[in-house]
C-alpha cells in the first residue's frame, strides 16, 4: 500500500521562516496529489519576495488554498502579486498587512485584505 498526501496543514506562526522558507513552501504547488493546503504563516518576517513566491501557489488548478500572511513585512509589490493570484482554488487569503492609518495605493484601502472564494471583502 502507498500513502498519498491530499491535505496538509502547517501552523508555522512565529517560526521566523522568512523569505527562504516561503520560497520553499511555494514548491508544494508541484505536489501531484495535494488538494488542500492550509498555511498559517503569520508573524514570520516574510517580505515581498516571499509573498511573490507564495503567490505562485495560485497557479495550481488542483490545489485549494487557505493562507494566512498577517503581521509580516509585505509591502505593495507583495500585495500586488498576491492580489493577482489565480482565484479559482483560493478558499481564504488573510493579510493584516497595512499598519493603522496607512493607505495602500495598490489595494486602495487601509484595512485587512481577505479574499474568500475570489471575492474581496474588507
Amino acid at each position: 500500500t502507498s500513502t498519498t498526501l491530499h491535505e496538509l496543514t502547517l501552523a508555522l506562526r512565529r517560526c521566523e521562516i522568512r523569505d527562504a522558507g516561503a520560497e520553499a513552501l511555494a514548491t508544494l504547488r508541484t505536489s501531484p496529489m495535494l488538494r488542500l493546503l492550509l498555511l498559517d504563516l503569520r508573524m514570520n518576517e516574510i517580505s515581498d519576495a516571499g509573498a511573490e513566491a507564495l503567490a505562485t501557489l495560485g497557479r495550481s488548478t488542483k490545489l485549494s488554498l487557505i493562507l494566512d500572511l498577517g503581521d509580516n513585512k509585505i509591502n505593495d509589490a507583495g500585495l500586488k502579486a498576491l492580489a493577482a493570484m489565480e482565484t479559482s482554488g483560493i478558499l481564504h487569503l488573510d493579510l493584516d498587512v497595512t499598519p493603522p492609518n496607512r493607505f495602500s495605493p495598490i489595494m486602495g484601502f487601509s484595512a485587512s485584505l481577505r479574499l474568500v472564494t475570489g471575492n474581496f471583502a474588507v
